[in-house]
């Protein structure tokens, strides 16, 4: 998954699966702060086929990654 997020960086607001164009939108490109990169968790997970699921009471998101 590291790797996937990596690469999300790298692209920008593109985001490719296998070497192959799956998405692209204008406002989730990924933003460094204080020494921290923040990605666009929900575009991310899903087109990579992956379930988000947001835990309210911890304000926590779990993101399920098959591969």
């Amino acid at each position: 998954m590291n790797r996937i997020l990596e690469r999300l960086y790298e692209l920008g607001n593109s985001l490719k699966r296998q070497g192959k164009k799956v998405s692209t939108q204008k406002d989730v490109a990924p933003v460094s702060k204080n020494g921290r990169t923040f990605v666009p968790v929900k575009f991310a997970a899903e087109n990579l086929n992956c379930t988000v699921n947001g835990i309210n009471s911890t304000k926590e998101v779990v993101v399920i990654f098959e591969e």
